[in-house]
């Protein structure tokens, strides 16, 4: 199945893209396509995942949903998902 991942801040420039489609198999959970993701680019995994989970300055939608209101990492994907990554932006 095809997954469309989207970047922003520094998971961008580790990609090297703003959006990729990603070709994983069936009942591929989140966290399966983000280590799929880190693989291919193991810079990322210096700022995005904490343990099993996310860094909390990153945010993770899937269709534009919060993975806080899904599974999290356990949520599993389904054909033509959007994943989409970006950094939380603070200020003061």
């Amino acid at each position: 199945m095809k997954v469309k991942l989207r970047c922003f801040g520094e998971v961008r420039t580790a990609v090297g893209s703003r959006e990729i489609i990603l070709e994983v198999p069936e009942q591929t959970t989140l966290h399966g396509l983000l280590r799929l993701l880190e693989t291919d680019n193991p810079q990322i995994s210096l700022g995005v995942f904490e343990g099993y989970g996310f860094c909390k300055r990153f945010r993770v939608l899937i269709n534009g949903r919060d993975t806080f209101t899904l599974q999290g990492t356990d949520t599993t994907l389904v054909n033509g998902d959007i994943v989409t990554i970006f950094p939380l932006i603070v200020g003061g």
